[in-house]
This record gives C-alpha cells, sequence and structure tokens, in this order.
C-alpha cells in the first residue's frame, strides 16, 4: 500500500485582493517520487507579453487550447470581448466568437467615444484601438451561431460569457438555446480536487464556512449522468468564465435544461417521492414529540418539547423564544433542509461561489446615465443584477462583492475552474485567470494520465 502526503500548490484566485488565495491540496506518493512545486505566479498587474505566454509553456507538446466567447447581438460591452481577445492572442490560443444567430455582435458605441461612461469603467484610447483591432479579425466578421442544432461547447476548452447594457441585453441573458449549452457544459468545469482559499476579511464579516461544501442533494438521473459525462470526457476539465451580466446568464441556465423528456419525468417522479417520505417522516416526528409530551410529568421537559427552539439565557437561565419577523410582522418561511429544492429551480452555478455586477456600482453606472440624458443605461432589469445572482446561490453567503470601489476583482470558483468579474474594466484580469485555470486542469488530466 503507498502511503500519501499532502501538498499545497499556491493558486491565485482574486486579483487585486491581496488577503485572497487560493491553496490546491493534492496527494502523492510520500516515497519513491519527487515532487515539483509550480513557482508562485508573477504580479498579474504588470504582466508582460512573455510573462503572458509563460502561463502556458509551449513545448513540443503543446497544443493551442480552443476558448469560444460568446457575444450579445446588440448592446455589447466592447472591452468585456476585446481585452480578453487580445490576451487570449497573445498566450497563442485558438479563438472563436459565437452570437444566438450568427450575427456579427454590435458593440455599444456609447462606449467607444469620449464620453463619461468610458471615464467611469477607466477605458483608454489604447482600449478603443485594441476593440477595433478585434472588429477587424476573422473570427469576429465570422461569429458561430449558438442555436444551430448541430452546434455544441464540448469541443471548446473555455468558455467566456461577456456582458452589456441597458434591455437589448435581454436576448443573451434569455436564451433557451444557450441555457441548454451551458447546463451541459458546466458540470464539465468541476475540480478534481477540492481548492483550500485563506479566509479574508469579507468572509469574517458574513461568516463564510472555509472547509469544504456537501455536494447538493440532486436527483440519481442529474448526479449519475453528471458523473458519467466528467467519466467520459477526453481531455482536461472545461473553464467557465462570465462578467457582469453574462453572470446572470449562467445563473439563469437550469440543471434540468440538459435532461430529456424522459429523463425530466423520472426527476419529477423522484422528487415527488421525496416529498412524500419527507412528509410522512415529519408526520411520524411530530406524533412521537406529542406522545413524549402526553408521558412526561416534568414541566420543564413539556416546555421544551412543545417549543423545541426555545433557547437558554446565559444570565439569568430562563428560556425564550427568538422573534425573528419580516417587515409585515410575520415568520420567515424556512425550506426545510432535508427537502432540497426542486431541480426545476436550482441554477448549474447553485452552491458555487461567484461575483458579478454589485448592486451600488449598477445605480452609479444608471445615475451617471440619467445625467447625460440615458435613463436606465446600465440596468437590464429593475431588479438589481446582484440580487438575482444571490437567489440562484442557494446562499448569500457564496457571493464576493469584492472592495467598493473600482479597484480590479477576479474570483475564481474553489469547486468548479469557474472565474467570475464585475465589469468590463477587469477584462484583463479575468483572461489571465482564465489561461491559469487552463494550465491547472491540463496538470491535473496530466497526473490522472500518469497514474493510469
Amino acid at each position: 500500500m503507498v502511503t500519501t502526503r499532502s501538498v499545497t500548490i499556491y493558486i491565485p484566485a482574486a486579483a487585486g485582493v491581496d488577503s485572497s488565495r487560493l491553496y490546491l491540496e493534492t496527494q502523492i506518493p510520500a516515497e519513491g517520487k519527487t515532487h515539483t512545486e509550480y513557482p508562485k505566479p508573477p504580479n498579474m498587474m504588470d504582466l508582460s507579453e512573455k510573462d503572458i505566454k509563460s502561463i502556458l509553456p509551449q513545448d513540443e507538446s503543446f497544443t493551442p487550447p480552443r476558448i469560444l466567447i460568446l457575444c450579445p447581438d446588440k448592446a455589447l460591452a466592447p472591452y468585456a470581448a476585446s481585452e480578453p481577445w487580445f490576451i487570449f492572442k497573445e498566450a497563442g490560443c485558438v479563438i472563436e466568437f459565437a452570437t444566438e444567430n450568427g450575427d456579427v455582435p454590435k458593440a455599444d458605441q456609447r462606449m467607444l467615444e469620449r464620453s463619461r461612461f468610458r471615464d467611469l469603467i477607466g477605458a483608454t484610447a489604447d482600449d478603443v484601438e485594441r476593440f477595433f483591432a478585434m472588429a477587424g479579425s476573422d473570427e469576429y466578421l465570422n461569429p458561430r451561431a449558438w442555436s444551430a442544432p448541430d452546434f455544441s461547447l464540448l469541443p471548446y476548452d473555455a468558455v467566456y460569457l461577456t456582458s452589456g447594457f441597458d434591455t437589448r441585453l435581454r436576448q443573451f441573458v434569455e436564451s433557451e438555446s444557450l441555457h441548454r449549452l451551458l447546463a451541459a457544459y458546466f458540470p464539465l468545469s468541476k475540480r478534481k480536487a477540492f481548492v483550500k482559499r485563506s479566509a479574508t476579511i469579507s468572509d469574517k464579516l458574513k461568516r463564510r464556512s472555509m472547509a469544504a461544501p456537501e455536494d447538493p442533494i440532486l436527483p440519481t438521473v442529474i448526479t449519475e449522468k453528471h458523473k458519467d459525462e466528467l467519466d467520459q470526457l477526453e481531455g482536461p476539465r472545461k473553464v467557465v468564465a462570465a462578467m457582469g451580466k453574462g453572470v446572470l446568464a449562467l445563473s439563469m441556465s437550469m440543471v434540468v435544461d440538459n435532461l430529456t423528456p424522459e429523463e425530466r419525468r423520472s426527476v419529477d417522479q423522484e422528487c415527488t417521492d421525496r416529498i412524500e417520505t419527507f412528509e410522512a417522516q415529519r408526520k411520524k416526528e411530530e406524533e412521537e414529540k406529542d406522545l413524549a409530551r402526553r408521558s412526561t410529568s416534568n414541566p420543564i421537559a413539556k416546555l421544551k418539547i412543545n417549543s423545541p427552539s426555545l433557547k437558554r439565557s446565559a444570565t439569568t437561565g430562563s428560556y425564550f423564544k427568538p422573534t425573528k419577523t419580516n417587515a409585515d410582522g410575520k415568520k420567515p418561511a424556512e425550506a426545510p433542509k432535508d427537502c432540497p429544492a426542486a431541480p426545476t429551480l436550482r441554477s448549474v452555478i447553485y452552491d458555487v461561489e461567484t461575483t458579478t455586477v454589485p448592486a451600488w456600482l449598477e445605480n452609479l453606472g444608471t445615475t451617471v446615465g440619467a445625467i447625460h440624458g440615458f435613463k436606465n443605461m446600465f440596468k437590464t432589469y429593475s431588479k438589481s443584477t446582484q440580487a438575482q445572482v444571490v437567489k440562484s446561490l442557494g446562499n448569500p453567503t457564496l457571493y464576493h462583492a469584492g472592495p467598493p470601489n473600482r479597484k480590479p476583482f477576479v474570483h475564481s470558483a474553489r469547486t468548479h475552474h469557474y472565474v467570475s468579474a464585475r465589469y468590463p474594466g477587469e477584462g484583463k484580469l479575468t483572461s489571465l485567470h482564465v489561461l491559469e485555470e487552463i494550465a491547472i486542469a491540463r496538470r491535473e488530466w496530466g497526473k490522472s494520465i500518469a497514474g493510469q
């Protein structure tokens, strides 16, 4: 029997936040083999051309990764696509674009002209020039159509979801064909090893747990399908990246979008059986509590049985019932822990850490737009993007808002090769994180092949 020991490998997770770091824990033989530790990456704020290419070492066996950039038909945030395009090009990647019907994406011209909007996101003349260089490339002028029946995301090593503005972006966010593709692709980005991240100030304020999260309770059909797809995957795990409203499109992709009608019926039947079993168990527990209440003669015991939610005061020793009410004075409804949410209401990023455009930044952009005569320029829905994304996570503490300023902030999930960002000004850091995740996935795949 071969003994193993744990080794931690540094992985930057949230560039721009010094206290947020990731550590990947792997198991290697304790004897007989030597372990090569990967060097600490350079500061990603000042990467040169040589440093960018060093993220993906181009040796004799190097295969350029294929990256697909998904864009809306209209109101594309120009720098959300041009910065990643430039970085991926410098790294030697094969880049393709895709829109819903294969039309050339139209960028929002207000972000290209010298205005308050361009100054707000920190775009410079070099950024504008870089966008026009991308707009003249063959891949940008010949995008693929993701709504085509034979289109698939599986040939790509990474998928990057861009962002945009105002209500015209709903065509991108609400695309059912895109939701089906993402529902099939995102489970393939699950990490082979859980990533441990040191607690940040935000983690301590929100009391986030640094322990490995439990796998969400899903119907057997879905879990087995995800496992089979991972086992049959030829090559490294996939990488998913999303920025701003692109995270919203990802959150609207449900785990059942990738199921056949027969699998859907099986899932519905299993959920019905689970609910019936849960209700029967709860009824049995209530009967047992009622029987215990009738049979006991201790008044304190009766009180605790009748009100199991009572807490004991640390000062007086008396029992009291904590009162938690909504604004209307009613007790908030809590979902039973043993009865999971219906799969039809569960997003693919349920129980996955992420960030997106925060509400304060969206409101700031809307205010600046209104002052200059553009009403709701940054608003796609009346409800903020942050509120919609947080609702799909199932746990509000999984949302990372980042610093309350325009300092670049990018987050890498602990459970998936998933990179998320807040606004177009973070496009450079996001693309660098994508390259790192591709490199990590390839190293993991190489180790698994060598171990077979």
